[in-house]
């Protein structure tokens, strides 16, 4: 199963207006969705190597398969998906 993990902050300018894009996509194609925010999970955030915000990890049955760092495209993290279903 598939799962996408979002790394962001509040703060964050590019976070916020990749987020709606995100959480749209995720429901268009029924995956769930995980927001963590690096303020409040720092060890997390540190065990995943997680430089910068934001960061969008594709986990399947749990384990990260892909990790990207800033705004992806629609487009892009359909391709990334059908590659991991």
């Amino acid at each position: 199963m598939l799962s996408i993990k979002l790394v962001t902050a509040s703060w964050c300018g590019p976070c916020k207006a990749y987020k709606p894009v995100l959480h749209q996509f995720c429901n268009e194609n029924n995956i769930p969705l995980q927001e963590v925010d690096v303020d409040y999970s720092r060890d997390m955030v540190q065990s995943y190597g997680i430089s910068s915000v934001p960061t969008t990890m594709i986990l399947k049955n749990g384990q990260v398969v892909q990790k990207m760092t800033g705004a992806i495209p629609k487009s892009q993290l359909q391709s990334l998906v059908q590659a991991y279903k």
